[in-house]
């Protein structure tokens, strides 16, 4: 699965509260975002959702992935968008953000994006 539409479900996850609703949302099958889920979690290196058979809740580490997921959808969306409107040259100058921590989104997902298929 696309590295992307991967975090997007993730999110979703987050946002409908539910691995069935993130589905529906996306028109998928359950199965493909437990797929999803269980990529990210092995390439991030840690658990990021504790599942119950009736909740589901995030894990520190998953907290702080969601934050770094919303931001990575968030600067690619902008970026797509500048493309299409021809000011992705304006926008490829600025430096990486970097979170309050000093530490940038990179430092919990380096070994995600490095290993993951595109």
């Amino acid at each position: 699965m696309d590295t992307i539409e991967a975090l997007r479900l993730f999110v979703s996850i987050a946002e409908t509260g539910s691995l069935s609703a993130a589905a529906r949302l996306a028109s998928v099958a359950t199965s493909t975002v437990t797929v999803a889920l269980r990529q990210l979690e092995e390439r991030a290196g840690a658990s990021l959702i504790t599942r119950s058979t009736r909740r589901l809740s995030f894990t520190h580490e998953g907290r702080q992935f969601l934050s770094d997921s919303r931001r990575i959808l968030a600067d690619w969306d902008a970026a797509i968008a500048g493309r299409t409107m021809g000011h992705c040259a304006a926008r490829s100058r600025s430096p990486p953000r970097r979170n309050s921590a000093g530490t940038g989104w990179r430092s919990l997902s380096t070994g995600f994006f490095s290993n993951i298929r595109r």
